[in-house]
């Protein structure tokens, strides 16, 4: 996302709450609250109707039509069909990555000449995924899923103080700037489930890269004061990385089942965030400041997650996990309206089972590693602090 700066070049200290926030990047940290109170370690799993999400092969074990939602910003839904004993279909409709905030604008006063701007960021998107699970034998089972995404970009922020080719030597304020942006891309995702025995499986989830073509609107709320057009319509590109996630899932007792998942993540596609705008002037302007080209230069992440449950009784389940999720943002990118941390969550949740309806709930306890930065020419500097508690319910039937 491109941030208008100017000249500002002043510490901030702030506490960011964000509408909704990242792991792993941009992206989310998964689906269902059962998979996310056990730390996301659910790769050697899948066996809910979050298994469109974590490994689509874990859906061929289903031997009856299942149905599934998990309460959240956007609420996403999957069901799977049965076609015999070995293949089963499905289709879902979920949010993988989103980011996003909005601040106090009265805390940003000082560093604005005292004059209230919006600065507010959402950034994310929504599968369409029809999948397909085949039972290869009693051990192996395969699956995919095709994943259509939309998605979009919304951003607020200050547009900063110039000097303009009419007025030369003569710093003004821009006002406010803003885009709304939104597009479409493909990826697939490719997973197989092992089961060695009734005691241990393992689990492996390829994630393809999604690059999506965004189109839109900016909007800089001073130019008409200078007879330059307010709006220009632009364009910019975006790369989901590729991801990789190995799982094993081991009962060490009947009752107990303890996962752990390993997840890589190509986030160096991530090296320069590329916008074109159509109207020529700002073309010219914005690039001649160096925001049309602006490194971002994120770094290759390793995801490390764990978990357990325990069932109590037929209906009633506890579960925890812990998860390490380091940021892919190197100090000389990072910005208040995207940030990335280092993440250690603790999670934590419980299953109830009423007939055929099973009721999950967790609860994501997300300690953000405070980040110190210092000023080098195309980020934010000073403390960032993240902490968060974010609950889930999920409710799924089987038909």
């Amino acid at each position: 996302m491109v941030l208008r700066k100017g000249h500002l070049s002043i510490m901030i200290c702030i506490l960011l709450l964000p509408a909704f926030s990242e792991a792993n990047g941009l992206n989310l940290n998964g689906l269902g609250s059962r998979a996310l109170s056990m730390g996301g370690a659910f790769v050697a799993v899948a066996n809910d109707f979050s298994a469109i999400y974590w490994n689509p092969a874990g859906a061929a074990l289903f031997d009856r039509p299942l149905a599934g939602f998990q309460v959240f910003d956007l609420i996403p839904v999957s069901y799977y069909q049965p076609v015999n004993s070995r293949v089963v279909v499905g289709f879902g409709i979920f949010t993988p990555s989103g980011m996003g905030g909005e601040w106090n604008i009265e805390d940003f006063a000082p560093y604005s000449g005292g004059i209230l701007y919006k600065w507010a960021s959402k950034i994310g998107f929504v599968s369409f995924s029809p999948l397909v699970a085949v039972k290869i034998s009693d051990m192996v089972s395969v699956g995919a899923t095709f994943n259509l995404n939309y998605a979009m970009s919304n951003m607020s922020t200050i547009a900063g103080v110039y000097e303009l080719p009419q007025m030369p030597g003569v710093p003004v304020d821009l006002g406010q700037y803003e885009e709304k942006l939104s597009g479409w891309g493909v990826g697939v995702t490719l997973g197989t489930l092992v089961r060695l025995s009734e005691k241990i499986g393992f689990g492996l989830t390829l994630k393809t890269p999604s690059t999506i073509k965004f189109k839109g609107t900016g909007m800089t709320s001073r130019f008409p004061l200078y007879d330059i057009s307010g709006t220009s319509d632009m364009e910019r590109e975006l790369t989901w990385p590729l991801s990789i996630a190995g799982g094993v899932a081991v009962h060490p007792l009947d009752r107990l089942l303890v996962t752990a998942d390993v997840q890589w993540s190509q986030w160096s596609r991530l090296e320069k965030n590329v916008t074109f705008y159509k109207n020529a002037f700002w073309q010219e302007f914005w690039g001649a400041e160096g925001y049309t080209e602006i490194p971002m230069n994120w770094e290759n992440k390793t995801q490390i997650r764990f978990g357990a449950e325990y069932v109590l009784s037929p209906v009633l389940a506890l579960r925890a996990g812990y998860c390490h999720d380091p940021a892919p943002s190197p100090d000389e990118t990072m910005n208040v309206l995207l940030p990335s941390y280092a993440y250690n969550t603790f999670t934590f949740g419980v299953g109830y089972l009423i007939s055929n309806l099973k009721v999950d709930a967790g609860l994501e306890y997300m300690a953000g590693k405070d980040r110190t930065i210092e000023y080098s020419g195309h980020n934010d500097p000073g403390i960032f602090t993240m902490r968060m508690i974010i609950p889930s319910i999920s409710l799924s039937y089987e038909f």
